[in-house]
């Protein structure tokens, strides 16, 4: 079984709306309602294939034959998204991953809790509080090699972190909305502000950060903006500081 990292919706850096409302802060349309299209459409994002397995609801249908589907996906060393219903996991709804399965026990990555009974329960609970199931397809480079950390960071990435650190539309493509919600960076202004880890990230990829990636503007972050500032922007009065708006911040987003 390949455990996916355990991300928390409670962790800072996301910004305010995903640690109180979760997932569907992220999938609201009109109306506030959670898009069930969502998983599939950002997995293709990353070349992941997600296929929604029911399209009705089974909360306390422990008879559907929709389970044999899904536990089939966990024995053949995939994943699963689950959008659970009122019971051990959730008091109304709630999105959890189920990575494996094993004599009667699933494990699961909770975003909003590291209980070990919402880690690891029996399949017989789950499924009795499960409403809606999604399969992941496992990339074979994840199920061969596991998980690994480091490698590129995309563009996408990067926007996609700023827009959750600055409270902007999140959906990887960096626009006006975007800029308008970035904010000043230095070692005296917003220096541990949450935008500034993926501003580590991105100047570390390009090779001009050398520091440890703590979310912490200091003299490594000061020193890797000023040179970003001389060569890539060609600013012969360097000030260390990423300004809100300003040309710093529309050459990192691409604009």
């Amino acid at each position: 079984m390949t455990k996916p990292v355990d991300y928390k919706q409670t962790d800072g850096k996301w910004g305010r709306s995903l640690r109180s409302m979760g997932f569907a802060a992220r999938v609201q349309g009109k109306g506030r309602r959670s898009y069930y299209t969502y998983p599939a459409v950002r997995g293709a994002e990353y070349g992941i294939t997600v296929r929604r397995l029911n399209t009705a609801n089974i909360y306390g249908n422990t008879g559907s034959g929709v389970h044999a589907e899904a536990l089939s996906v966990l024995q053949a060393g995939n994943w699963l998204i689950a959008c659970m219903g009122k019971g051990l996991w959730t008091s109304s709804g709630h999105y959890i991953v189920v990575y494996g399965y094993r004599d009667g026990m699933v494990y699961i990555n909770d975003p909003a809790s590291s209980s070990a009974a919402r880690a690891c329960n029996t399949w017989e609970l789950f499924k009795a509080q499960v409403k809606y199931y999604w399969a992941v397809d496992v990339p074979e480079r994840i199920s061969v090699g596991g998980i690994v950390s480091g490698g590129e960071y995309r563009q996408a990435d990067f926007v996609r972190e700023v827009q959750m650190c600055t409270g902007a539309g999140i959906d990887g493509k960096a626009g006006k909305e975007t800029l308008s919600k970035t904010v000043t960076v230095s070692r005296k202004k917003n220096s541990r502000h949450h935008v500034v880890l993926p501003l580590q990230k991105k100047l570390q990829f390009m090779g001009f950060y050398t520091g440890g990636l703590d979310g912490i503007a200091g003299l490594m972050f000061e020193f890797a903006v000023n040179r970003y500032q001389t060569q890539v922007l060609g600013d012969g009065k360097a000030d260390g500081e990423v300004t809100a708006g300003k040309t710093m911040w529309k050459s990192l987003l691409e604009l």
